[in-house]
């Protein structure tokens, strides 16, 4: 019997309230190690995979804490948003799954949005669901 493996993606998202032009740094040690993730893209493998989303609130602001929004992802295009799932975990954690069956590189450019103060602000990775490994 094969074994099922699901991949899984830990994305922290950073919320800077000392910097409200440009609040949002979204960290990701699968894309890259010790720098920003935004406007990158996350490259995923075949098969099952689970990005986990996790807010962070910086010091300093109002001592308020930021929170995911009512919507917490945005799909940037239709084909993205029926080909995954989202599930929100209170305010502070949304998780996407990924069932990827593609057969060439396919793009979902997606928002991240997180409600501060009653402001929402965004920041705009890519899912880059990848084709199957050449076999031989």
């Amino acid at each position: 019997m094969q074994s099922l493996t699901v991949n899984m993606f830990r994305v922290t998202v950073v919320f800077n309230p000392m910097n409200l032009g440009n609040p949002i740094t979204l960290l990701c040690d699968d894309i890259t190690v010790g720098a920003s993730a935004n406007g990158r893209q996350l490259l995923i493998p075949q098969g099952i995979s689970v990005i986990g989303l996790y807010i962070m609130t910086l010091p300093g602001g109002s001592g308020s804490q930021a929170l995911f929004a009512e919507t917490p992802i945005t799909w940037l295009n239709e084909v993205s948003a029926n080909a995954f799932i989202v599930q929100s975990w209170g305010f502070g954690h949304v998780t996407i799954v990924d069932f990827n069956t593609v057969r060439e590189a396919t793009q979902h450019p997606f928002n991240v949005n997180v409600t501060y103060e009653g402001t929402t602000y965004a920041q705009d990775p890519t899912i880059v669901n990848e084709p199957p490994m050449p076999v031989g």
